[in-house]
């Protein structure tokens, strides 16, 4: 067992960083994909804490081990564990490949812990990431807000409704409610659809 370590960018290999939260620190990653990934683990309810470069394993091929390194080790609230492997969607087809990572599959079963693939398309995919960013960028901008207050109050009081009545009731541009649902989706307050572009006439409900 080893872990490697990214501690900053380098002339040949540049190391993207994501505030997590969740984990309360910053995850160094190697692409922008994978970045982008941590979108999806950091607001996914089953997640409870992810890690990327974990202590990596080795894997047989022929009569040879070999090193490898999962992207992410991720913890489920049912105390599971798994590893990701995030590649882009077209490098996944070489035979070459194929044959590697069924035998990194094998290798990670036996520690007890499945090697999951997860492509760009379905990282990038859609609206879903876009409104991640924005409600990771604006939970960390108005998290103290009492704006976001009269939001949730709002919303228990009267039920669902779209931004656009939201913004009237509370005397609001549509432009102030739309920055404030952004920062409660992040803070796991609201409900909204998150596969298509939030705007004035999404329907927000509280959790």
């Amino acid at each position: 067992m080893y872990v490697r370590n990214l501690r900053k960018s380098s002339p040949v290999k540049k190391v993207y960083k994501f505030a997590s939260f969740k984990n309360r620190s910053i995850i160094m990653c190697e692409s922008s994909l994978e970045r982008d990934c941590c979108y999806h683990l950091e607001y996914s309810k089953d997640v409870v804490a992810f890690q990327s470069q974990p202590e990596g394993f080795y894997y047989s091929s022929g009569n040879k081990r070999y090193p490898y390194t999962p992207d992410f080790l991720v913890q489920n609230q049912d105390g599971s564990e798994y590893f990701i492997e995030v590649k882009p969607l077209n490098k996944i087809f070489p035979e070459d490949f194929k044959n590697t990572f069924a035998l990194k599959r094998i290798a990670a079963k036996k520690l007890g812990k499945p090697l999951v693939l997860v492509t760009d398309e379905q990282i990038r995919k859609g609206s879903f990431l876009e409104n991640l960013k924005l409600s990771h960028r604006y939970s960390r901008l108005m998290d103290t807000d009492t704006s976001l207050i009269c939001v949730v109050d709002e919303l228990r009081a009267i039920g669902p409704m779209c931004i656009r009545s939201l913004a009237n009731n509370l005397k609001l541009s549509v432009g102030e409610v739309i920055a404030i649902v952004f920062c409660l989706i992040g803070l796991d307050k609201v409900n909204v659809s998150l596969d298509t572009v939030i705007n004035e006439m999404s329907v927000i409900s509280v959790n």
